[in-house]
């Protein structure tokens, strides 16, 4: 209901303002174009020329009904603007709104652009292995919320740092671990079991080489994949005797009327699996997929993140950082002066001091694009659940979201749990 008055309101201001601007021979405002598109989007930054633009626009009377009114008026004090005037809350709904594409934005497109036709063809090659299988992400869904803890294992620098895979062998972890997918052999070859493995790229190469392994193969991991998975990748987990189970990322919101997320999982029903594949956040990264599906599908009450960097650590150049060049790429396009973009590129880098580890990193657009969507994700839980961050380095740190340990303790809290002492405090 709440994305549904969303939309509605948007599009009341929009049809206002297109018909004025009609009316005096202008080109309709691309601010509002921009507002309908990506008001699901999270409100962080109030720019000065979207609060700008908003108090110059020509004040115009607005009819509603009754029942409209009131939604807004609720609408509004929801959002703990009840008290406050509504230009005054119309320009906290635009807070994050630009009137141009971000570097992320810019990335995101030429993401899609690049890679939109192979995510569709290996989605059109998998999917009758998908509705011939009929094993999906929700034949793992747990009925309530359980108690055994869980790890989830990102790739980040901090976990060959701080020697990770080693403690969670010697410390024989009694709980889940759930894996990204470059992950599972490193874990696998230190003695550390691995109950499920994550994978969201359809890469054709270097994806299927995280599972062609004969350790993996004598393990009994379920392995986690998206339905746009390379069909390589498939393959090799057959060809390994692995169970697969699949899910499919939300696209948009999957209640809207020409929803592309609700399309496809329809795509998905069989007689063996009549609701079709699972849908779950993404936030364009295999770890906070993870941690999505640790929330919402298997109902973990208590998980730790370790190798969630989201950065560099102090001192990489940027030159030798993983997005560089996908970040040159967008910035190149949109600066007039292409010999401008190193130097644009390098400042879009940010130092990033934590305050809990007392480390530095440095994060890029990508990266603060993936630490946002984390930020959403558990923003918007519907349980409750008690997050750690035991990267041990890094740039996650929201002290109203997750606490900032060191991965001994966690296992410490955890055996002290297991002793009957009370270990778990938010």
């Amino acid at each position: 209901m709440r994305f549904a008055a969303y939309n509605f309101a948007l599009l009341c201001f929009s049809c206002v303002t297109r018909n004025d601007s009609v009316a005096e021979g202008k080109r309709p405002h691309r601010f509002f174009r921009i507002f309908i598109l990506g008001h699901f989007k999270p409100f962080n930054i109030l720019t000065l020329d979207t609060y700008n633009l908003w108090l110059k626009m020509k004040k115009i009377p607005l009819t509603l009904t009754d029942n409209i009114y009131h939604r807004f008026q609720k609408l509004k004090k929801q959002d703990g603007y009840g008290g406050k005037t509504w230009s005054e809350w119309a320009a906290y709904l635009v807070r994050d709104v630009h009137l141009t594409e971000s570097i992320r934005e810019q990335i995101q497109a030429n993401t899609r652009r690049e890679l939109g036709k192979m995510w569709m063809q290996n989605l059109a090659e998998n999917l009758p292995f998908v509705r011939r299988s009929g094993k999906c992400l929700r034949n793992l869904a747990s009925p309530k919320t359980i108690k055994t803890p869980a790890i989830i294992v990102g790739a980040g620098p901090s976990i060959w740092q701080h020697k990770h895979l080693e403690l969670l062998a010697e410390r024989k972890f009694d709980g889940k671990i759930i894996a990204t997918d470059r992950m599972l052999v490193p874990l696998l070859e230190q003695g550390v079991k691995v109950d499920f493995v994550v994978s969201i790229d359809g890469h054709a190469t270097f994806i299927p080489a995280f599972f062609d392994h004969d350790i993996v193969e004598e393990s009994d991991v379920k392995v986690l994949l998206v339905l746009q998975t390379s069909p390589q990748t498939r393959k090799v987990c057959e060809k390994r005797g692995l169970n697969i189970y699949w899910f499919h990322t939300m696209q948009d919101d999957p209640r809207a009327e020409n929803s592309s997320t609700r399309s496809i999982v329809y795509m998905t029903m069989s007689k063996k699996n009549p609701l079709g594949v699972a849908a779950v956040p993404s936030g364009g990264n295999c770890g906070a997929t993870a941690l999505a599906i640790a929330i919402d599908v298997f109902k973990h009450l208590n998980i730790a993140l370790i190798g969630f960097d989201f950065g560099y650590p102090k001192g990489v150049p940027a030159e030798k950082t993983s997005y560089y060049s996908s970040i040159f790429k967008a910035m190149k396009k949109s600066i007039k002066d292409p010999t401008l973009a190193s130097s644009q590129v390098l400042s879009s880098f940010t130092h990033f001091y934590h305050p809990v580890f007392k480390t530095e990193a440095t994060s890029d657009p990508v990266f603060n694009g993936y630490r946002a969507s984390l930020y959403e994700i558990l923003e918007n839980l519907t349980r409750p659940c008690n997050v750690y961050n035991a990267t041990e380095g890094g740039t996650l740190y929201n002290p109203t979201l997750f606490q900032c340990v060191t991965l001994d303790n966690f296992l410490s809290l955890i055996e002290q749990r297991s002793n009957g002492e009370p270990a778990w405090s938010k």
